[in-house]
């Protein structure tokens, strides 16, 4: 290899690292974005009927 293609490299790698541990930063702090979430009016309803305690 060159040294172009070894600085192209070298360059992809850093940014990918970075976008990485970008992602990772934002999973560790914004966890409430990927709790499931129901995706009917019905499956709503029907979460909120078991959450809630009984009478």
């Amino acid at each position: 290899m060159n040294r172009s293609n070894e600085t192209l490299w070298s360059s992809l790698f850093a940014l990918a690292f970075g976008i990485c541990a970008l992602a990772f930063l934002t999973v560790i702090e914004k966890q409430e974005w990927f709790h499931i979430r129901p995706m009917s009016g019905t499956a709503v309803a029907m979460a909120d009927a078991a959450a809630r305690p009984d009478k």
